[in-house]
């Protein structure tokens, strides 16, 4: 059986109250697995050749016996960290696991990080990924949660990241779920026309300046990627069919397909052989039979083969119903057309164009998150 990623989250302690975290629900609950499982679970998912282990929680610096976890695993590894424990002892200490190939450190800002990713600083996260790219050989990549404080910092975000030695910048929209659902009236996200003219902004910078790094924006954009070549739906496609063979554990031990997805399709305390119960999963849980001809709102829309009905996780969050279309990428797929589109390569546009429905209907956008929320509650409660 194959695992392209495995995603685990190793611990859901964590020293931060980030206003958006999906996983708040397991923040500073000692429900962490023991050790043995988790060296278990590595080491069968191991001969399942996966290309990587991404590794995160909660902080799973929070652990200290990460380590020594960390060394069973025979793929590449990618740590999550939001550096608020970093040393120069324990980066010593990470960068002797074999197959560290990097960090994938969160920056959402300048003064917005500091307001949204309590108690962290954002001075000592540049200071730590300034001493990653320098003194260590590792992968450095940064991850960035857009608010709509956190659009004013992107140029500075940008500005900065494009004088390091940084390997990719991946700019995301939070999900409405955990800590973001419950403290919604705290955390603003930015109108989706803000976000994407103020990406068209950084995109233009970057096809100018051609810095090292790989780009990434949510539903946007991605740099090492053009249309000509992305994952082409059709309607007998799941609508996560390019990462169906991904896993996720989280900090309880259920098995998850996306982080981003909180659903739980078993857990491993409840199983000797993981890779027979995974299987069991992807073979008999009805998530994995969706087909996107099944998704009736979105059949005959503009942008169907580009975003294959979208995001289940967004469709869950914002329409309460797995089968329904992605508020998000309905928002946004006429933006990127209209703003997006014209500031790309010709080979980009063509691969674009070659894949609209030009007879298909346009999506109805929304204008954010929380303005549709709040619409949302005003119609339930009339």
């Amino acid at each position: 059986m194959k695992i392209s990623r495995a995603h685990i989250e190793i611990t859901g302690d964590c020293n931060l109250q980030c206003s958006y975290c999906y996983n708040s629900s397991f923040n500073n609950k000692s429900n962490n697995l023991p050790k043995k499982l988790l060296i278990d679970f590595i080491e069968q998912v191991n001969v399942c050749d996966p290309e990587v282990f991404t590794i995160s929680g909660g902080e799973p610096l929070m652990r200290k016996d990460l380590e020594e976890i960390l060394f069973h695993c025979k793929s590449d590894i990618i740590l999550f960290t939001n550096t608020s424990l970093l040393t120069k002892e324990r980066i010593d200490s990470l960068i002797k696991i074999p197959n560290l190939k990097g960090f994938r450190i969160s920056l959402d800002g300048f003064s917005s990080h500091n307001k949204y990713r309590s108690p962290s600083n954002y001075e000592d996260v540049l200071t730590w990924i300034d001493y990653i790219s320098k003194n260590t050989d590792k992968d450095v990549g940064i991850a960035t949660m857009l608010s709509k404080d956190g659009l004013n910092d992107l140029e500075l975000i940008y500005n900065f990241l494009k004088e390091r030695r940084i390997k990719h910048w991946r700019i995301d929209i939070p999900f409405f779920s955990g800590r973001y659902k419950d403290e919604k009236v705290f955390f603003k996200q930015a109108d989706y026309l803000d976000i994407v003219l103020a990406i068209k902004d950084i995109i233009i910078k970057f096809k100018k300046d051609n810095p090292t790094f790989e780009l990434g924006v949510a539903s946007i954009y991605k740099s090492d990627m053009d249309y000509s070549s992305i994952f082409k739906f059709d309607l007998s496609s799941h609508p996560c069919e390019y990462n169906l063979e991904a896993i996720g554990l989280r900090p309880n031990g259920d098995l998850s397909f996306c982080p981003s997805l909180n659903f739980a399709f078993g857990n491993i305390k409840n199983a000797d052989n993981y890779i027979e119960l995974i299987e069991k999963i992807r073979k008999e849980n009805n998530f994995f039979k969706i087909k996107i001809k099944e998704i009736k709102d979105c059949l005959d829309c503009r942008y169907l083969k580009i975003c294959g009905s979208g995001c289940r996780s967004d469709a869950i969050y914002l329409k309460g119903d797995l089968m329904k279309r992605d508020v998000v990428n309905c928002s946004l797929l006429p933006l990127i057309e209209k703003h997006i589109l014209p500031i790309l390569d010709e080979r980009e546009r063509v691969g674009f164009n070659s894949l609209l429905n030009k007879e298909g209907f346009l999506p109805k956008g929304e204008k954010n998150i929380d303005r549709y929320i709040e619409k949302k509650n005003v119609e339930k409660n009339k």
